[in-house]
Protein backbone atom coordinates (compact mmCIF):
# COMPACT_ATOMS: atom_id res chain seq x y z
CA UNK A 1 0.00 0.00 0.00
CA UNK A 2 1.05 3.17 -0.79
CA UNK A 3 2.15 5.56 1.62
CA UNK A 4 3.87 9.42 1.85
CA UNK A 5 5.63 10.84 4.87
CA UNK A 6 4.60 14.88 5.81
CA UNK A 7 7.81 17.43 6.34
CA UNK A 8 7.17 18.82 9.62
CA UNK A 9 6.56 21.96 9.02
CA UNK A 10 6.77 23.31 12.69
CA UNK A 11 9.11 21.15 14.30
CA UNK A 12 11.07 23.82 15.85
CA UNK A 13 7.92 26.49 15.89
CA UNK A 14 8.58 28.49 19.10
CA UNK A 15 4.61 29.21 19.42
CA UNK A 16 3.41 26.57 21.48
CA UNK A 17 -0.22 24.83 21.47
CA UNK A 18 -2.74 26.29 23.74
CA UNK A 19 -6.44 26.91 23.81
CA UNK A 20 -8.40 30.25 24.49
CA UNK A 21 -9.35 30.44 27.77
CA UNK A 22 -13.11 30.90 26.66
CA UNK A 23 -13.70 27.68 24.58
CA UNK A 24 -15.21 25.95 26.03
CA UNK A 25 -18.01 27.91 26.67
CA UNK A 26 -18.59 29.78 22.86
CA UNK A 27 -17.40 26.53 21.29
CA UNK A 28 -20.56 24.82 21.43
CA UNK A 29 -22.12 27.90 21.65
CA UNK A 30 -20.59 28.53 17.77
CA UNK A 31 -21.39 25.08 16.93
CA UNK A 32 -25.59 25.07 17.68
CA UNK A 33 -25.70 28.27 16.24
CA UNK A 34 -23.70 26.92 12.99
CA UNK A 35 -26.67 24.05 12.93
CA UNK A 36 -29.34 26.25 12.54
CA UNK A 37 -28.75 27.04 9.20
CA UNK A 38 -28.80 23.36 8.08
CA UNK A 39 -26.29 24.19 5.62
CA UNK A 40 -24.72 20.42 5.68
CA UNK A 41 -26.52 17.37 4.61
CA UNK A 42 -26.71 14.24 7.80
CA UNK A 43 -23.33 12.65 7.43
CA UNK A 44 -21.34 16.18 6.19
CA UNK A 45 -23.42 17.86 9.70
CA UNK A 46 -21.29 14.58 11.69
CA UNK A 47 -18.27 15.14 10.23
CA UNK A 48 -18.83 18.59 10.89
CA UNK A 49 -19.54 18.57 14.39
CA UNK A 50 -16.58 16.18 15.02
CA UNK A 51 -14.20 19.25 14.18
CA UNK A 52 -13.55 21.55 17.12
CA UNK A 53 -12.01 25.33 16.89
CA UNK A 54 -9.72 27.66 18.13
CA UNK A 55 -10.78 31.06 19.46
CA UNK A 56 -13.62 32.93 21.18
CA UNK A 57 -17.23 33.39 20.16
CA UNK A 58 -16.53 35.84 16.94
CA UNK A 59 -13.47 33.39 15.52
CA UNK A 60 -15.72 30.38 16.28
CA UNK A 61 -18.77 31.71 14.46
CA UNK A 62 -15.86 32.47 11.29
CA UNK A 63 -14.54 29.05 11.07
CA UNK A 64 -17.97 28.05 10.71
CA UNK A 65 -19.14 30.47 8.59
CA UNK A 66 -15.61 29.55 6.10
CA UNK A 67 -16.95 25.90 6.36
CA UNK A 68 -20.54 27.06 5.25
CA UNK A 69 -19.24 28.17 2.22
CA UNK A 70 -16.70 26.04 1.68
CA UNK A 71 -19.44 23.15 1.77
CA UNK A 72 -21.30 24.92 -0.97
CA UNK A 73 -18.81 26.75 -3.08
CA UNK A 74 -16.62 24.09 -3.60
CA UNK A 75 -19.63 21.50 -5.82
CA UNK A 76 -20.51 24.41 -7.69
CA UNK A 77 -19.64 26.59 -10.70
CA UNK A 78 -17.96 30.19 -11.53
CA UNK A 79 -21.61 31.80 -11.60
CA UNK A 80 -23.21 30.13 -8.90
CA UNK A 81 -20.00 30.92 -6.68
CA UNK A 82 -20.41 34.27 -7.68
CA UNK A 83 -24.38 34.89 -6.70
CA UNK A 84 -22.76 33.57 -3.44
CA UNK A 85 -19.77 36.14 -3.22
CA UNK A 86 -22.46 38.76 -4.07
CA UNK A 87 -24.87 37.83 -1.60
CA UNK A 88 -22.40 37.31 1.51
CA UNK A 89 -20.26 40.79 0.63
CA UNK A 90 -24.51 42.27 0.72
CA UNK A 91 -25.04 40.98 4.25
CA UNK A 92 -21.87 42.05 5.49
CA UNK A 93 -22.29 45.80 4.27
CA UNK A 94 -25.94 44.98 5.55
CA UNK A 95 -25.87 43.56 8.76
CA UNK A 96 -29.09 44.79 10.36
CA UNK A 97 -31.81 44.16 7.20
CA UNK A 98 -33.58 40.64 7.32
CA UNK A 99 -32.25 38.54 3.94
CA UNK A 100 -34.57 37.89 1.49
CA UNK A 101 -36.68 35.10 1.79
CA UNK A 102 -35.72 31.91 -0.08
CA UNK A 103 -32.05 33.22 -0.05
CA UNK A 104 -29.26 30.37 0.07
CA UNK A 105 -28.44 30.19 3.14
CA UNK A 106 -24.97 31.80 3.59
CA UNK A 107 -26.53 35.09 3.73
CA UNK A 108 -28.14 34.82 7.08
CA UNK A 109 -25.03 33.11 8.75
CA UNK A 110 -23.04 35.97 7.21
CA UNK A 111 -25.76 38.92 8.72
CA UNK A 112 -25.28 37.12 12.12
CA UNK A 113 -21.96 36.52 12.23
CA UNK A 114 -21.05 40.18 11.11
CA UNK A 115 -23.98 41.71 13.47
CA UNK A 116 -22.87 39.90 16.56
CA UNK A 117 -18.70 40.82 15.42
CA UNK A 118 -19.44 44.76 14.86
CA UNK A 119 -20.33 44.93 18.80
CA UNK A 120 -16.62 44.20 19.77
CA UNK A 121 -14.77 45.63 17.17
CA UNK A 122 -13.04 48.95 16.19
CA UNK A 123 -14.22 50.93 13.23
CA UNK A 124 -11.18 50.33 11.35
CA UNK A 125 -10.69 46.66 12.37
CA UNK A 126 -14.48 46.39 10.39
CA UNK A 127 -12.79 48.14 7.20
CA UNK A 128 -10.25 46.55 6.79
CA UNK A 129 -11.95 42.58 7.54
CA UNK A 130 -14.56 44.01 4.88
CA UNK A 131 -12.17 44.20 2.20
CA UNK A 132 -10.11 40.97 3.05
CA UNK A 133 -13.55 39.07 2.67
CA UNK A 134 -14.10 40.88 -0.51
CA UNK A 135 -10.70 39.41 -1.59
CA UNK A 136 -11.69 36.36 -0.16
CA UNK A 137 -14.25 35.59 -2.21
CA UNK A 138 -13.00 36.70 -5.19
CA UNK A 139 -10.29 34.57 -4.87
CA UNK A 140 -13.55 31.43 -4.13
CA UNK A 141 -15.13 32.71 -7.82
CA UNK A 142 -11.43 32.32 -9.04
CA UNK A 143 -11.10 28.64 -7.83
CA UNK A 144 -14.28 27.51 -8.90
CA UNK A 145 -13.69 28.84 -12.26
CA UNK A 146 -9.90 27.44 -12.31
CA UNK A 147 -12.18 24.10 -11.31
CA UNK A 148 -14.64 24.62 -13.99
CA UNK A 149 -11.59 24.57 -16.70
CA UNK A 150 -9.77 21.97 -15.13
CA UNK A 151 -7.06 24.78 -14.86
CA UNK A 152 -3.35 23.66 -12.93
CA UNK A 153 -1.62 27.12 -12.16
CA UNK A 154 2.01 27.81 -11.73
CA UNK A 155 3.33 28.21 -8.38
CA UNK A 156 3.70 31.27 -8.48
CA UNK A 157 0.12 32.34 -10.37
CA UNK A 158 -1.48 29.52 -7.44
CA UNK A 159 -0.16 31.19 -4.42
CA UNK A 160 -1.78 34.71 -5.72
CA UNK A 161 -5.20 33.34 -5.55
CA UNK A 162 -4.41 30.84 -2.49
CA UNK A 163 -3.01 33.40 -0.37
CA UNK A 164 -6.65 34.63 -0.52
CA UNK A 165 -8.84 31.34 -0.57
CA UNK A 166 -6.76 29.68 2.32
CA UNK A 167 -8.81 32.71 4.53
CA UNK A 168 -6.11 33.99 6.44
CA UNK A 169 -6.48 37.74 5.92
CA UNK A 170 -10.30 38.01 7.28
CA UNK A 171 -8.76 35.52 10.14
CA UNK A 172 -6.05 38.18 10.72
CA UNK A 173 -8.54 41.02 10.97
CA UNK A 174 -10.13 39.68 13.71
CA UNK A 175 -6.64 39.80 15.74
CA UNK A 176 -7.25 43.62 15.57
CA UNK A 177 -10.75 43.58 16.67
CA UNK A 178 -9.99 45.50 19.70
CA UNK A 179 -7.14 46.92 18.61
CA UNK A 180 -6.49 50.35 16.53
CA UNK A 181 -3.42 50.40 14.38
CA UNK A 182 -3.15 53.33 12.03
CA UNK A 183 -2.54 52.41 8.60
CA UNK A 184 0.23 53.96 7.95
CA UNK A 185 1.62 51.40 10.75
CA UNK A 186 -0.57 48.43 9.37
CA UNK A 187 0.53 48.33 6.13
CA UNK A 188 4.42 48.68 6.97
CA UNK A 189 6.82 47.19 4.55
CA UNK A 190 8.08 44.92 8.10
CA UNK A 191 4.29 44.13 9.05
CA UNK A 192 3.41 43.41 5.21
CA UNK A 193 5.91 40.99 5.05
CA UNK A 194 5.64 39.27 8.27
CA UNK A 195 1.62 38.98 6.73
CA UNK A 196 3.04 37.34 3.69
CA UNK A 197 5.53 34.76 5.21
CA UNK A 198 2.43 33.78 7.58
CA UNK A 199 0.21 33.48 4.78
CA UNK A 200 2.28 31.20 2.79
CA UNK A 201 3.35 28.46 5.81
CA UNK A 202 -0.41 28.84 6.44
CA UNK A 203 -1.33 27.86 2.91
CA UNK A 204 1.20 25.05 2.64
CA UNK A 205 0.78 23.98 6.44
CA UNK A 206 -3.16 23.11 4.76
CA UNK A 207 -2.03 21.75 1.16
CA UNK A 208 -0.13 19.41 2.54
CA UNK A 209 -2.52 18.20 5.36
CA UNK A 210 -5.25 18.49 3.19
CA UNK A 211 -4.00 16.83 -0.21
CA UNK A 212 -4.65 13.23 0.58
CA UNK A 213 -8.28 13.30 0.73
CA UNK A 214 -8.54 15.86 -2.05
CA UNK A 215 -6.72 13.65 -4.05
CA UNK A 216 -8.90 11.21 -3.02
CA UNK A 217 -12.19 13.22 -4.03
CA UNK A 218 -10.46 14.53 -7.76
CA UNK A 219 -10.57 18.13 -5.94
CA UNK A 220 -6.51 18.72 -5.91
CA UNK A 221 -6.08 20.72 -8.42
CA UNK A 222 -6.24 23.89 -6.18
CA UNK A 223 -3.58 22.50 -3.86
CA UNK A 224 0.18 23.45 -4.00
CA UNK A 225 1.18 19.60 -3.58
CA UNK A 226 -0.72 19.13 -7.21
CA UNK A 227 1.04 22.12 -8.57
CA UNK A 228 4.98 21.65 -7.32
CA UNK A 229 4.08 17.73 -8.94
CA UNK A 230 2.85 19.11 -12.23
CA UNK A 231 5.33 21.91 -12.98
CA UNK A 232 8.37 20.36 -11.60
CA UNK A 233 7.81 16.65 -12.79
CA UNK A 234 8.33 15.49 -9.59
CA UNK A 235 6.92 12.24 -7.65
CA UNK A 236 4.38 12.77 -4.76
CA UNK A 237 7.11 12.54 -1.92
CA UNK A 238 9.81 14.55 -3.97
CA UNK A 239 7.22 17.81 -3.85
CA UNK A 240 6.47 17.40 -0.25
CA UNK A 241 9.70 17.89 0.93
CA UNK A 242 10.39 20.47 -1.58
CA UNK A 243 7.61 22.35 -0.09
CA UNK A 244 8.62 21.68 3.28
CA UNK A 245 11.97 23.29 2.68
CA UNK A 246 9.86 25.91 1.63
CA UNK A 247 8.33 26.13 4.89
CA UNK A 248 11.56 26.53 6.53
CA UNK A 249 12.88 29.60 4.94
CA UNK A 250 9.52 31.32 5.14
CA UNK A 251 9.62 30.16 8.99
CA UNK A 252 13.20 31.77 9.08
CA UNK A 253 12.68 34.73 7.60
CA UNK A 254 10.19 35.60 10.18
CA UNK A 255 11.38 34.64 12.98
CA UNK A 256 14.62 36.37 11.95
CA UNK A 257 11.91 39.76 11.08
CA UNK A 258 9.94 39.64 14.32
CA UNK A 259 12.80 40.39 16.60
CA UNK A 260 13.77 43.96 14.30
CA UNK A 261 10.26 45.37 14.62
CA UNK A 262 10.61 48.98 13.78
CA UNK A 263 9.46 50.86 17.09
CA UNK A 264 6.40 53.05 16.06
CA UNK A 265 5.74 54.32 19.76
CA UNK A 266 4.81 53.33 22.52
CA UNK A 267 1.23 52.60 22.61
CA UNK A 268 1.80 51.61 19.15
CA UNK A 269 4.22 48.85 20.04
CA UNK A 270 2.50 47.04 22.27
CA UNK A 271 -0.65 46.73 19.87
CA UNK A 272 1.61 45.48 17.17
CA UNK A 273 3.80 42.93 19.75
CA UNK A 274 -0.27 41.55 20.54
CA UNK A 275 -0.22 41.27 16.11
CA UNK A 276 2.65 39.75 15.64
CA UNK A 277 2.33 37.00 18.44
CA UNK A 278 -0.96 36.29 17.29
CA UNK A 279 0.76 36.10 13.50
CA UNK A 280 3.32 33.83 14.62
CA UNK A 281 0.60 31.50 16.65
CA UNK A 282 -1.63 31.10 13.83
CA UNK A 283 0.92 28.88 12.42
CA UNK A 284 1.16 26.61 15.72
CA UNK A 285 -3.26 26.52 15.38
CA UNK A 286 -3.53 25.97 11.84
CA UNK A 287 -1.36 22.83 12.33
CA UNK A 288 -2.48 21.23 15.56
CA UNK A 289 -6.17 22.09 13.97
CA UNK A 290 -5.21 20.12 11.27
CA UNK A 291 -4.34 16.65 13.02
CA UNK A 292 -7.05 17.21 15.99
CA UNK A 293 -10.10 18.07 14.45
CA UNK A 294 -10.21 15.11 12.26
CA UNK A 295 -10.92 17.12 8.77
CA UNK A 296 -8.07 15.02 6.93
CA UNK A 297 -7.09 12.32 9.21
CA UNK A 298 -10.24 11.10 10.78
CA UNK A 299 -9.33 9.62 14.40
CA UNK A 300 -5.40 8.88 13.60
CA UNK A 301 -4.54 12.69 12.80
CA UNK A 302 -2.66 13.03 16.41
CA UNK A 303 -0.44 9.60 15.41
CA UNK A 304 0.30 10.90 12.09
CA UNK A 305 1.66 13.96 13.13
CA UNK A 306 4.39 12.41 15.63
CA UNK A 307 5.38 9.70 12.79
CA UNK A 308 4.33 11.59 10.06
CA UNK A 309 3.48 8.61 7.68
CA UNK A 310 0.38 8.57 5.75
CA UNK A 311 -1.32 5.55 3.52
CA UNK A 312 -1.95 7.21 0.43
CA UNK A 313 -6.03 7.41 -0.28
CA UNK A 314 -7.86 5.50 -3.28
CA UNK A 315 -9.33 7.35 -5.73
CA UNK A 316 -13.57 7.40 -4.82
CA UNK A 317 -14.21 10.81 -7.15
CA UNK A 318 -13.13 12.63 -9.97
CA UNK A 319 -15.02 15.90 -9.92
CA UNK A 320 -15.21 15.84 -13.21
CA UNK A 321 -11.17 16.78 -13.31
CA UNK A 322 -9.59 14.85 -16.54
CA UNK A 323 -6.17 16.71 -16.35
CA UNK A 324 -3.82 13.89 -15.85
CA UNK A 325 -0.80 14.85 -13.19
CA UNK A 326 2.16 12.85 -13.54
CA UNK A 327 3.30 10.97 -11.20
CA UNK A 328 6.96 12.49 -11.75
CA UNK A 329 10.49 10.82 -11.49
CA UNK A 330 10.59 7.73 -9.33
CA UNK A 331 14.99 7.77 -9.17
CA UNK A 332 15.55 11.28 -10.01
CA UNK A 333 14.91 13.80 -7.57
CA UNK A 334 13.44 11.25 -5.17
CA UNK A 335 14.04 12.50 -1.69
CA UNK A 336 14.41 11.04 1.56
CA UNK A 337 13.13 11.39 5.19
CA UNK A 338 13.34 15.51 6.15
CA UNK A 339 15.99 15.13 8.50
CA UNK A 340 18.51 13.82 5.52
CA UNK A 341 20.50 16.37 3.45
CA UNK A 342 18.54 17.68 0.27
CA UNK A 343 20.05 17.02 -2.81
CA UNK A 344 21.20 19.88 -4.82
CA UNK A 345 18.00 19.36 -7.68
CA UNK A 346 15.85 19.65 -4.87
CA UNK A 347 16.91 22.65 -3.08
CA UNK A 348 17.85 24.70 -7.02
CA UNK A 349 14.25 23.61 -8.48
CA UNK A 350 12.14 26.36 -9.69
CA UNK A 351 12.36 29.52 -7.56
CA UNK A 352 9.82 32.09 -9.08
CA UNK A 353 12.11 35.36 -8.86
CA UNK A 354 8.62 37.40 -7.15
CA UNK A 355 7.81 34.76 -4.96
CA UNK A 356 7.47 36.30 -1.34
CA UNK A 357 9.58 32.40 -0.88
CA UNK A 358 12.54 34.18 -1.87
CA UNK A 359 12.26 37.45 -1.29
CA UNK A 360 14.62 37.93 1.79
CA UNK A 361 17.61 35.80 0.61
CA UNK A 362 19.78 36.91 3.83
CA UNK A 363 17.24 35.55 5.84
CA UNK A 364 16.98 32.57 4.41
CA UNK A 365 20.29 31.69 4.00
CA UNK A 366 21.43 32.30 8.08
CA UNK A 367 18.01 30.94 9.31
CA UNK A 368 17.02 27.71 7.03
CA UNK A 369 15.96 25.48 10.14
CA UNK A 370 18.96 22.87 10.91
CA UNK A 371 17.07 19.46 10.66
CA UNK A 372 16.96 20.45 7.30
CA UNK A 373 19.06 23.06 6.65
CA UNK A 374 21.15 23.58 2.84
CA UNK A 375 24.57 23.59 2.44
CA UNK A 376 25.61 27.41 2.04
CA UNK A 377 26.44 26.91 -1.27
CA UNK A 378 23.65 25.72 -2.62
CA UNK A 379 21.62 28.28 -1.02
CA UNK A 380 23.28 31.54 -2.15
CA UNK A 381 22.20 32.07 -5.47
CA UNK A 382 24.29 33.04 -8.45
CA UNK A 383 23.38 37.66 -7.76
CA UNK A 384 24.87 36.99 -4.14
CA UNK A 385 28.05 35.45 -5.43
CA UNK A 386 29.12 38.54 -8.36
CA UNK A 387 30.42 40.74 -5.73
CA UNK A 388 32.73 38.30 -4.59
CA UNK A 389 33.73 36.75 -7.84
CA UNK A 390 34.15 40.57 -8.97
CA UNK A 391 36.35 41.46 -5.32
CA UNK A 392 38.39 38.17 -6.11
CA UNK A 393 39.34 39.29 -9.82
CA UNK A 394 40.21 42.87 -8.62
CA UNK A 395 42.35 41.82 -6.31
CA UNK A 396 44.40 39.21 -8.43
CA UNK A 397 44.66 41.91 -11.06
CA UNK A 398 45.75 44.59 -8.98
CA UNK A 399 48.80 42.30 -7.16
CA UNK A 400 49.52 41.12 -10.94
CA UNK A 401 49.52 44.53 -12.59
CA UNK A 402 51.48 46.47 -9.14
CA UNK A 403 54.56 42.86 -9.09
CA UNK A 404 54.63 43.74 -13.39
CA UNK A 405 55.47 47.02 -12.62
CA UNK A 406 57.85 46.46 -9.95
CA UNK A 407 60.02 43.96 -12.16
CA UNK A 408 59.79 46.20 -14.95
CA UNK A 409 61.29 49.26 -12.52
CA UNK A 410 63.66 47.10 -11.46
CA UNK A 411 65.11 45.70 -14.84
CA UNK A 412 65.12 49.39 -15.99
CA UNK A 413 67.19 50.65 -12.83
CA UNK A 414 69.67 47.71 -13.00
CA UNK A 415 70.33 48.80 -17.06
CA UNK A 416 71.56 51.85 -16.07
CA UNK A 417 74.08 51.01 -13.81
CA UNK A 418 75.60 48.97 -17.17
CA UNK A 419 74.96 52.40 -19.02
CA UNK A 420 76.54 55.03 -16.20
Amino acid sequence: MAYFTLPDTVHKWPYKRHLNPHYEQVAPESSRWAETFSAFDARAQHAFNRCDFAGARTGCDLMNLFFIIDEHSDVEGEEVVRQMADVIMDALHNPHKPRPDGEWVGGEATRQFWERAIQVSTPIAQHRFIKTFRDYMDAVVQQAEDRTKHRIRTIESYLEVRRDTIGAKPSFALMELELDIPDEVFHHPTLENLRLWVIDMLCIGNDICSYNVEQARGDDLHNLVTVVMHQLDLDLQAAMDYIGLLHDRLAGAFLLTKDRLPSFGGHIDAQVARYVYGLGNWVRANDQWSFESQRYFGKGGLEIMEHRAVTLLPKTHTCGNTTEIPSGPTTVLSVGPATTPVPMAVACAFQPPASSLFKIQSSYRQFAYNGRSLPHFEILSLPAFLPVVFTGFGIIYTTLYLFATYLNIHATMSTLRFIS
